[in-house]
């Protein structure tokens, strides 16, 4: 069984060392969670604190596009064969009372106002 740093080596030109140790922490942690998956469920499961995790996903300088196109690259893709990308809304409840620049929007399903987030 390949090792989580091994597979996350395709990464290594678009992710900082650091950056890239610390994703395989969390990813780690995501995988050994039998419960909720939380920032503070991660911090608790691994060896890098919740203050460091919170830094990490803070990050705006990792593209998450280009780091799924790789991992998709590298252990998906077969030359020759066609994919079909397709996409599907989330939506999450919003934590505390406000989010600056963020109101209630109507929801397609039950088409009432609602405090959430979709993704």
């Amino acid at each position: 069984m390949l090792l989580i740093t091994d597979l996350l080596s395709v990464l290594q030109g678009q992710v900082s060392s650091t950056n890239l140790q610390h994703l395989a922490v969390i990813v780690q942690s995501i995988l050994s969670l039998s419960r909720p998956v939380t920032t503070l469920s991660i911090a608790r499961m691994s060896v890098v604190s919740y203050r460091t995790i919170q830094r990490f996903y803070a990050l705006t300088d990792i593209n998450w596009s280009l780091i799924n196109l790789l991992l998709f690259r590298a252990f998906v893709y077969k030359q020759g064969k066609i994919y079909l990308l397709a996409a599907d809304e989330t939506v999450e409840d919003k934590a505390g009372k406000y989010t600056y620049g963020l109101a209630t929007f109507i929801r397609p399903s039950p088409k009432k106002p609602s405090n959430r987030l979709a993704f």
